[in-house]
């Protein structure tokens, strides 16, 4: 099940919340998104406008949010790295209580991995509640695919991206095979994971969709 940030009074939601983006566990109090997903176009930072969601199958029922506090978690603190690194961290108003919710797990971080992880040609996993189709915000059921690593770290080109920075970014592909697939704009803000002895650990934070 899915992870995902939510706004009050998104445009479109047809309740008082709304689905905005994807997100991943760091651990029982932080959860990490985008810069991008918690951007306030130089208004005052409203911890109030946002919550998040932990649990869900079907993120796309707003009027039913406000009736799963188990599910729902306020956000009291903000960590950015700005629009160049985007990413964000969040700091939950309760800690997660992971034997309640038991499809909820925290990712791996790579601190045991050096600056050339990943590598160009390893595959990866990128989950979340994006669309297939452009007549619709978003899937009711969150959907996995596997992608591959398209750069090494020092490379200066990803595609026709002209602003890539392989030090702050990472370039990603469809991977071969039936399970490859790419984001979506929903996408945004979830994970991007790749098994390292078994266990999946935290590449990046889905930020741009480019097909």
């Amino acid at each position: 099940v899915g992870v995902f940030l939510s706004r009050k009074n998104a445009w479109y939601s047809t309740g008082p919340w709304g689905f905005i983006c994807g997100g991943v566990v760091i651990n029982a109090l932080w959860v990490a998104t985008t810069s991008d997903c918690v951007n306030t176009e130089g208004a005052p930072w409203n911890n109030n406008l946002y919550k998040v969601g932990l649990g869900f199958t079907d993120p796309w029922k707003p009027t039913e949010w406000e009736n799963r506090g188990t599910y729902m978690f306020d956000v009291v603190g903000l960590l950015s790295g700005g629009a160049r690194s985007n990413y964000a961290l969040l700091k939950l108003g309760r800690p997660i209580d992971f034997e309640k919710l038991s499809t909820v797990r925290p990712v791996d971080l790579p601190f045991e991995l050096d600056d050339s992880w990943p590598t160009k040609g390893e595959v990866g996993q990128i989950s979340g509640f994006g669309m297939t189709k452009s007549t619709q915000f978003g899937v009711t059921t969150l959907r996995t695919a596997q992608v591959e690593v398209a750069t090494n770290v020092g490379d200066d080109v990803c595609g026709d991206w002209n602003n890539y920075e392989s030090g702050e970014r990472l370039c990603l592909s469809k991977a071969k095979g039936s399970m490859g697939g790419l984001a979506c704009q929903s996408d945004v803000g979830g994970p991007v994971t790749i098994n390292v002895n078994g266990r999946p650990v935290l590449a990046g934070i889905i930020s741009e969709v480019n097909r």
